[in-house]
């Protein structure tokens, strides 16, 4: 069952709101976790992460992570709010499209793009297909802030 081993991730789900520091250092334990630069992930992973180098505003990168995932390696970009609150944009090759089957969850076009946007116990996760990558995004607010993620990732 290709959910079951991303179990870690429904840990991180549950700290990420309250306690995001705690919930990065437990993925990166369970995943190998190694912050990486541009560069080291493009070596790493075998493609040039779509994270942008400039966020969209109201953001900045804090830092990047290459994840030794179940699927894939996979990379992860932890972005900060102006207001200290934590965002986590995941970019991984994989045929695994949803890590949140089993939770509500919509399916809906945002600027061009199916999403499947997944309630999170009062956070948002967002999950849409770019070519053969997947993108899965932790910790949004509305689907507002998903449009510019969307706009900013492609």
């Amino acid at each position: 069952n290709p959910s079951h081993h991303h179990e870690p991730l429904e840990v991180y789900v549950q700290l990420f709101d309250s306690n995001p520091v705690a919930a990065q250092q437990q993925l990166a334990e369970k995943y190998s976790g190694k912050t990486v630069t541009t560069d080291e992930a493009v070596r790493l992973v075998g493609y040039r992460p779509r994270n942008p180098e400039l966020p969209p505003a109201g953001f900045t990168c804090d830092k990047l992570v290459v994840l030794d995932m179940p699927c894939c390696k996979c990379v992860q970009a932890v972005w900060q709010r102006e207001d200290l609150s934590y965002l986590a944009v995941f970019e991984h090759k994989s045929k695994m499209d949803d890590w949140f089957h089993d939770r509500p969850s919509v399916n809906i076009n945002c600027r061009d793009q199916q999403c499947r946007v997944t309630n999170l116990n009062g956070q948002l996760a967002a999950t849409w297909r770019i070519g053969e990558r997947v993108i899965t995004v932790i910790g949004l607010r509305n689907v507002e802030e998903l449009s510019a993620i969307i706009a900013a990732i492609g």
